[in-house]
C-alpha cells in the first residue's frame, strides 16, 4: 500500500496491526511537526510506533529532517531519500512587466506571517506582493501596510502571474517540517530566486549557492533583501542553478524510479 499522505500511512498501519494483517506499506513524505498541541502529542505517538516497524517504509524529503524526526521521536529509523516532485508545466513563460524594488510570497503550509508582516512594516520602500490563505488574511488585515498588496483564494494561474511580477520570492518558514517546496519550484520555474529561513529541509535544495537561507532574524532579511534587490542579473544565475538541481533531482522519472526501487526493497 503506497500513501501518499504520510498519515494515512500510519493509520494504515496501525490497522493492519489491529486487524493482524500483513501488509507492506509506504508512507510518502513524512511531515511531522515539533507542536506542544493535544494533537501533535498524539501524532508523535502513533508515528513513533509505526516508523519502527518492518512493514513500514517511509520517505522523507530531506536526509536532515530524516535525523530531526528520529531525535522528536527517540527512535532510530532508516528513511528512504524522495525528494518532492518538480514539473516543468510550473513554467509559465511570463513576458509582462516585473515591479522593481518588490518581493513576493504566497501559499499555505508552514508560512510566518508574521514575520513577514513584520519585514513589510520595516521596509517601506519596498513593495510586498502576498497571497495567503483566506483565515490568515482576516487575522492580519488590520496590520497590512501601504507597501503591502494582498490577495487570496485566486487561481494558480493568477498567483504565479502575481509572483512573476515580483523581483525575488520570499519564503519565511515557522517549522523545520517540508513546507513552501511547490511555491519554491514555481519560482525556479519561473526564474526568481528565493530566500528562505534556514531549517533541516531547505538545507536540502538550496546548499551550494541555488538560494539564500537565513535565520529568521529581522535585521538579516532586511539586508539580504536590499542586497539582492540591487543585483537581478545575478539572482537570475542563483534561480537557474537551483531549476537544474530540480530537473535533474527531482523530475517525475526520477521519483517513480525511487518509488519503484523502494517497493522492490520491500518485496524482498
Amino acid at each position: 500500500i503506497i500513501c501518499w499522505y504520510d498519515f494515512m500511512g500510519i493509520l494504515c498501519w496501525w490497522l493492519c496491526k489491529i486487524l493482524h494483517k500483513k501488509r507492506s506499506i509506504i508512507a510518502l513524505n513524512i511531515l511531522l511537526k515539533n507542536r506542544k498541541s493535544l494533537k501533535n502529542m498524539v501524532a508523535r505517538i502513533l508515528y513513533k510506533t509505526a516508523l519502527k516497524s518492518p512493514y513500514l517504509k517511509a520517505t522523507v524529503t530531506s536526509k536532515e529532517y530524516g535525523d530531526w524526526v528520529n531525535d522528536l521521536l527517540g527512535i532510530k529509523a532508516k528513511y528512504a531519500l524522495l525528494h518532492d516532485i518538480y514539473h516543468a508545466r510550473y513554467n509559465i513563460n511570463y513576458q509582462g512587466i516585473i515591479q522593481q524594488n518588490s518581493v513576493f510570497c504566497g501559499g499555505r503550509n508552514g508560512r510566518d506571517w508574521k514575520f513577514l508582516l513584520n519585514l513589510a512594516s520595516d521596509m517601506p520602500d519596498v513593495q510586498f506582493n502576498i497571497v495567503l490563505p483566506k483565515d490568515k488574511y482576516e487575522q492580519y488585515k488590520s496590520t497590512f501596510g501601504e507597501n503591502v498588496e494582498v490577495k487570496t483564494e485566486i487561481s494558480e494561474l493568477d498567483y504565479l502571474q502575481f509572483m512573476c511580477q515580483s523581483a525575488i520570492v520570499l519564503m519565511p518558514l515557522e517549522t523545520e517540517a517540508p513546507a513552501g517546496l511547490i511555491a519554491m519550484f514555481q519560482a525556479a520555474a519561473n526564474q526568481k530566486m528565493i530566500i528562505t529561513t534556514e531549517t533541516v529541509t531547505t538545507r536540502e535544495y538550496f546548499k551550494n549557492n541555488r538560494g539564500i537561507l537565513c535565520k529568521n532574524e529581522i535585521n538579516k532579511w532586511k539586508e539580504q533583501i536590499r542586497y539582492w534587490l540591487n543585483r537581478p542579473n545575478e539572482t537570475i544565475k542563483y534561480a537557474e542553478k537551483f531549476r537544474s538541481f530540480l530537473g535533474r533531482e527531482c523530475s517525475e522519472r526520477k521519483f517513480a524510479k525511487n518509488i519503484w526501487h523502494i517497493v522492490t526493497e520491500l518485496k524482498t
